[in-house]
């Protein structure tokens, strides 16, 4: 699968990495203040222990951010193919259990967290099993989607390209 990104989101995520950068040298900074206290092994002092702890975590975001950075190609809304769903779809599909409509969108998992959508649009990574079930289908397709708990059984009303 080819990963898309519009330039906006790519702004955004390669400004997300210095971000992280410079927070992680500044962490870097202090684990080594409080190694050079000294009297205790660093990892029996609690604020070391939680600063250590927040820059594996800031590290493991940087891994996935730059990956979906040079993994990607840059695209505007217009050049993404709108004959099938993709990266940049919102999708309304008739959940056949019930026959209710439900709305998804479909983008990078790194960049949900800036998206404004309205509380009835869920979100959705094109590697998450409705992603995954969405990507390449068609208006009128319906889709088996396999989850913890259930299994979802979809039918695709409408779908079109938009940007959030």
């Amino acid at each position: 699968m080819e990963n898309i990104l519009l330039k906006k989101d790519y702004d955004y995520l390669a400004a997300l990495k210095k971000d992280i950068e410079s927070e992680s040298k500044r962490l870097t900074k202090k684990l080594g203040e409080y190694a050079a206290h000294g009297g205790a092994v660093p990892f029996q002092i609690p604020e070391y222990q939680a600063t250590d702890d927040r820059l594996r975590a800031l590290k493991d975001r940087f891994y996935q951010v730059n990956k979906v950075l040079k993994s990607s190609h840059i695209l505007s809304l217009e050049e993404i193919d709108d004959k099938k769903i993709g990266f940049y779809s919102l999708v309304e599909a008739e959940n056949m259990e019930n026959n209710t409509k439900e709305s998804y969108y479909i983008v990078h998992s790194e960049i949900i967290d800036r998206l404004n959508l309205d509380k009835n649009i869920f979100a959705v990574s094109p590697k998450s099993p409705i992603g995954q079930a969405l990507m390449g289908k068609k208006t009128g397709n319906t889709v088996k989607i396999k989850l913890p708990k259930t299994t979802k059984h979809l039918k695709i009303i409408h779908f079109e390209k938009k940007e959030y």
